[in-house]
């Protein structure tokens, strides 16, 4: 099983340690489920401080199947001029049918064999 996407937690808080406990809610032991990213990622940018709520959260048996995993920072780092906000109505000719500027968090990608 894998648990993947915006969590609205960061990966110290109680939330995601108690996913990552496992089944039985005790950390330290064989259901423990794998944290996929690394303590350094980052999906997004908040006033030039960078966090992550995005995460990617594997059981045991999938995290052995797993042949890489980070994010794909498209959108985080993005400058405030190309934010396409109420509070910052961006012109149309900045609009493109990519996955650049499509959310305000990075993609995280996970690869499994």
């Amino acid at each position: 099983m894998l648990i993947i996407g915006d969590l609205n937690a960061h990966p110290a808080e109680d939330p995601i340690a108690a996913l990552k406990a496992g089944w039985d809610g005790v950390p330290g032991n064989g259901d423990d489920w794998v944290d996929l990213l690394a303590p350094s990622d980052y999906s997004y940018v908040f006033r030039g401080r960078t966090g992550r709520l995005d995460h990617a959260i594997a059981s045991p048996t999938l995290a052995a199947q797993v042949s890489g995993a980070g994010v794909w920072h498209i959108n985080a780092d993005e400058s405030g001029a190309f934010d396409f906000s109420e509070d910052n109505p961006a012109p149309a000719a900045l609009y493109t049918i990519d996955p650049y500027r499509s959310s305000n968090h990075d993609a995280v990608v996970v690869g499994v064999h």
